[in-house]
């Protein structure tokens, strides 16, 4: 198959909601406190925030634990993995949008808005889902991705889009296939030069570049939280960890 081709729109218009004026303020003061097992070697955090823009748990740097979150809300039943420990009610998941708080850990990511919005919304409109913004907050080091409810859709879906956010690091906009196939070719030379939180990210390419412009072409799937049977389940059905994930051949790939 060639190389694949540039990114598909669904046909449905994507609804871009009003922007938010002024710098959002975000309560940091966890609801429900966590001490993770799995911390990896960076400070770059994820939070999912109430609708009044409060976090809901302790920033994780392990996005995984988004998903089991968002299983245990779904299973109704309480959950716990690594550290994490989740009671189903925390979360409405009749809502048509949700909130999540990102963490730049020393990296002003209040300077990566354009791009990290711009790059997401590639996905978003290849998926015909409405789009994401990315707002700033009172702090340079925090922003705020506001993004739909069609990106909670399945475990490996929602890994999806953490994925996507977290290389989006050395993004300065673009095509977004030629971003990613250039970060694949940098990786088998040398280290690419990338923001710290990235890194693990491009090291999966391997695995997740196949998948990410399978998205990009618009490919979709079907996959339900509820073949899920715990949180170790969640932990690892991610688009790394989702055998059935959809991918597109790329000629020359390790």
């Amino acid at each position: 198959m060639a190389t694949p081709v540039k990114p598909t729109r669904k046909n449905s218009v994507t609804k871009v909601p009003e922007k938010v004026p002024e710098k959002l303020t975000v309560n940091l003061e966890p609801i429900h406190e966590m001490h993770y097992n799995q911390i990896p070697n960076h400070n770059f955090c994820y939070a999912l925030l109430d609708p009044n823009n409060a976090i809901l748990h302790t920033p994780c740097t392990c996005k995984d634990y988004l998903q089991d979150i968002i299983f245990v809300e779904h299973s109704g039943k309480p959950g716990s993995v690594f550290g994490l420990t989740w009671k189903p009610g925390r979360i409405d998941l009749n809502l048509s949008r949700y909130r999540m708080a990102l963490f730049g850990g020393g990296v002003k990511l209040q300077l990566k808005v354009a791009t990290i919005q711009e790059l997401i919304n590639y996905f978003d409109d290849a998926q015909g889902i409405d789009r994401s913004l990315v707002l700033e907050t009172t702090d340079p080091e925090i922003i705020v991705v506001d993004y739909s409810k069609e990106w909670l859709r399945s475990c490996p879906q929602f890994s999806a889009l953490t994925t996507i956010i977290r290389i989006s690091g050395p993004y300065t906009g673009g095509d977004p296939i030629e971003f990613l196939m250039s970060m694949e070719e940098k990786r088998k030379k040398t280290n690419p030069v990338v923001p710290r939180y990235s890194q693990i990210e491009v090291s999966r390419l391997p695995r997740n570049l196949p998948r990410l412009l399978a998205l990009l072409a618009g490919k979709t799937f079907s996959f339900s939280w509820n073949s899920l049977r715990n949180t170790a389940d969640s932990h690892e059905t991610g688009i790394f960890g989702y055998d059935k994930f959809p991918e597109v051949d790329i000629p020359n790939m390790e």
